[in-house]
């Protein structure tokens, strides 16, 4: 993991429990809604990973999840939430640093953060 600890949230709410546990873990998450400005920020900040919420997100997970490889290989993208495109979730557990982890108990999504984040 990076010596950062601020997380990019793709499709977020500042408001919403995914970003309210990343906060109580220690991390620092920014909330963008538009892809465009998140890959902005991914080209001129450091961070510690992107977590993109689909249940939230407005455009689509896999084009900007294949942006940000494009942009860094290294950085771990974890893609919260199923989508109803089974052959997108096949691509993006294909693709290396990119997790995928469905919506569970906050207690189950906080130890997977910790798995993905601490040991990336």
């Amino acid at each position: 993991m990076s010596d950062s600890q601020a997380l990019l949230v793709l499709g977020g709410s500042e408001q919403s429990d995914l970003v309210e546990t990343l906060f109580d873990m220690g991390f620092v998450p920014l909330v963008r809604k538009k892809m465009f400005r998140a890959l902005e920020m991914i080209r001129h900040e450091k961070f510690a990973g992107v977590v993109v919420d689909r249940g939230n997100l407005e455009e689509d997970a896999l084009e900007f999840v294949l942006n940000v490889r494009d942009i860094d290989e290294e950085l771990p993208v974890i893609v919260v939430g199923n989508s109803v495109n089974e052959s997108e979730n096949e691509v993006l557990a294909n693709l290396d640093n990119t997790f995928l982890m469905h919506k569970t108990s906050e207690q189950k999504s906080h130890e997977e953060f910790e798995r993905i984040l601490r040991t990336s």
